[in-house]
């Protein structure tokens, strides 16, 4: 059972659990979500509003991996809730970035959800009704280099704290893999965080990369303080400019280790991720940049 199909990860997690044998059904606000997913797989079009439809749904499902985006993320509790009604043996809350567990991340307005959600399915796994995994991959590293956020191959990077902060990241393909190899054997991952990274890199490594990648490259760049950005996050908020307050906090978390987000991949050989070297990440780099 799959919680949102769509958006940036959820087609790389439903398409390697299809590839290991699951049988998958999405839950989705929006049948057109279809289109996107391999073949096989079930789509159920509901209304997270309606916590009976849920359960119906979920009903004769072992897991639930959720996805579920920024709008709801704050009430997975009542997926949660679902699950354990439904008779659900583990759940994986939609976390997949940073460590949690670290309370300078935790305390974040970015993260507050994603940290409720964690205080509440471990109260009630503590209570023997349910079983969970944290899916802990830092940054994704191939959507990152897509789309600019920690460097931008079309436009400004702003350099964090000079650039050479290393963070944790994972390409979408690798954390797709890590899902399903916890669900191939929960009881490795039962009731604790999952972490995984193909490498750790700073800004500056990334935009080396892309230097290789097109010799004609010339990074254009914008020094920022991190700390001066996480004021400038929490004004924003005040001033209800969510999204650039979000995007300051997260940026922020990158830049200062003491966030957390430089943890190291000590389940990569558990769960089958591999540890790419410097060669490696550049050609992650080219592939990305020569696919747009």
């Amino acid at each position: 059972m799959y919680l949102q199909g769509t958006g940036n990860l959820g087609p790389s997690i439903v398409s390697s659990l299809a590839e290991h044998g699951f049988e998958v059904t999405v839950l989705s606000r929006s049948s057109s979500a279809k289109s996107n997913l391999p073949s096989g797989v079930t789509i159920i079009e509901i209304d997270y509003s309606n916590q009976e439809s849920i359960i119906s749904a979920l009903r004769g499902q072992q897991a639930v991996v959720s996805n579920v985006g920024w709008q709801i993320i704050g009430e997975q509790y009542k997926l949660v809730d679902a699950a354990i009604e439904a008779g659900v043996s583990m759940f994986l809350p939609s976390e997949f970035g940073a460590d949690l567990s670290n309370a300078k991340a935790a305390a974040l307005p970015v993260f507050a959800g994603k940290a409720a959600t964690r205080k509440y399915i471990e109260a009630k796994a503590a209570e023997g009704k349910i079983s969970y995994a944290y899916i802990v991959p830092g940054n994704f590293l191939d959507w990152d280099v897509k789309v600019g956020f920690s460097v931008n191959a079309h436009g400004t990077t702003t350099l964090l704290d000079g650039g050479n902060t290393p963070f944790a990241a994972t390409n979408l393909d690798a954390v797709g893999q890590t899902v399903a190899a916890v669900l191939k054997d929960p009881a490795r991952a039962e009731n604790r965080a999952v972490f995984v990274a193909n490498a750790h890199v700073t800004q500056n490594q990334l935009l080396a990369a892309i230097k290789k990648a097109r010799p004609g490259f010339e990074a254009k760049v914008e020094h920022v303080d991190s700390a001066e950005l996480e004021k400038k996050s929490w004004q924003a908020l005040q001033e209800h400019d969510y999204m650039n307050a979000m995007i300051g906090f997260i940026k922020r978390a990158n830049a200062d280790l003491s966030f957390g987000l430089n943890h190291e991949g000590v389940d990569n050989e558990l769960f089958g991720v591999k540890s790419l070297t410097e060669q490696e990440v550049d050609e992650v780099v080219a592939r990305v940049l020569g696919a747009q």
